[in-house]
């Protein structure tokens, strides 16, 4: 489970209002009741609260039962501290086991963020009220930036990536992404990304995004009550 000192990174939102960008948050229910002060600004502030379990827990240790329960406890502190149930998810680490769907359909979660493999939003085929956003390796940021001594991570403990090759990255993966019409999912973590040096290399992708007339940045629930042609794709 992380236990983090939250208040010298969330310090950086500001970047977003400065922006005025709006953006989903992923949260623990134990971390919210550990920095309720943090989570209400957060919420002030126009975002998305949405679940990431109570514990930030691998969920390939976990049965189907443990996991539904992590999602019902997550989603309650949520709740008691927002005043609104949460409509999305993300695992925090690991895969769901057989039925996890059904589990969040079942918790009244909306929309998921955790699996891989397309470019679109897509609903599952065993609970097609949910519907997926997925997510790519290349659009986050703990792949470049993330580095421990011990486990190795990255593995071969290579060098942490230059900041302005991850932007290079970030903007050429984007203008894909916005040549052939595809859903551009940032997978960001406040300890990562918003270090005083990284935080401008999100400012940087953000103002170059910002320049295209015809991209939408938004909330995944914005993003799918806007698009309810993702139910036919």
């Amino acid at each position: 489970m992380r236990r983090l000192k939250l208040k010298p990174y969330l310090g950086r939102r500001g970047l977003f209002a400065e922006l005025g960008v709006s953006s989903s948050w992923f949260i623990p229910g134990i971390v919210a009741e550990e920095n309720p002060e943090h989570i209400r600004t957060i919420q002030a502030g126009g975002h998305e609260i949405a679940c990431a379990g109570y514990r930030h827990q691998n969920y390939d240790t976990l049965s189907l039962t443990e996991q539904s329960a992590e999602i019902a406890k997550g989603c309650e502190a949520l709740t008691a501290l927002t005043g609104q149930r949460p409509t999305g998810f993300r695992i925090p680490a690991g895969n769901g086991a057989p039925g996890f769907i059904e589990a969040l359909k079942d918790h009244d979660i909306r929309w998921s963020s955790s699996w891989r493999g397309d470019d679109l939003p897509f609903a599952h085929p065993t609970a097609p009220d949910v519907i997926e956003l997925p997510l790519h390796y290349e659009l986050e940021d703990e792949p470049y930036f993330a580095f421990n001594l011990s486990p190795a991570v990255p593995p071969t403990q290579s060098r942490i990536a230059s900041y302005s090759h991850t932007l290079g990255n970030l903007q050429m993966d984007f203008a894909g992404f916005h040549r052939f019409g595809l859903c551009y999912v940032l997978r960001l973590h406040p300890e990562i990304i918003a270090t005083p040096g990284r935080i401008g290399v999100l400012r940087e992708l953000l103002e170059g995004v910002q320049q295209h007339d015809d991209v939408w940045i938004a909330q995944a629930p914005r993003s799918l009550n806007g698009g309810v042609n993702w139910r036919c794709l």
